[in-house]
């Protein structure tokens, strides 16, 4: 009766071993934006990142790769400086650095419209605009 016991406990304690476990692996930690890895700005305005961390709340570090071309604050409001590209570098301790592209722009200053008839060259079909609508040339 003891060895019946025994081989029966040493069975369960084995199938135990062996049969997968329901715990879920820890996730790794990151640093999520609502940008994504690229952003565009123009001279003289500002975007902020709401960057987060997610798996571990740490506070992020912002760093810019070029201070003349964007700038970064500790809230992580980026402005636009010149025209140029700079990278933006978020740290937080014990999660993965993220970084994103920040492309910054000039805003355009004006728009010219021209109500003159506009005509294509007949090789690909002569069309002209006329009150807003497109007509083809017969």
């Amino acid at each position: 009766m003891k060895k019946k016991i025994m081989t029966m406990l040493m069975l369960l304690a084995v199938s135990c071993m062996i049969m997968p476990t329901n715990a879920k692996a820890a996730k790794k930690a990151y640093i999520k934006t609502s940008t994504g890895s690229k952003a565009t700005v123009f001279v003289g305005k500002t975007l902020k990142l709401n960057a987060k961390t997610v798996g571990k709340k740490k506070k992020i570090t912002y760093k810019t790769s070029k201070k003349s071309v964007a700038t970064v604050n500790k809230k992580g409001v980026i402005k636009g400086k010149k025209y140029g590209t700079a990278k933006i570098t978020m740290k937080a301790s014990g999660v993965k650095t993220k970084k994103i592209t920040v492309y910054v722009r000039k805003a355009a200053t004006g728009i010219k419209i021209s109500t003159r008839q506009e005509t294509l060259p007949r090789s690909k079909q002569q069309l002209y605009l006329e009150e807003n609508r497109w007509h083809q040339k017969l």
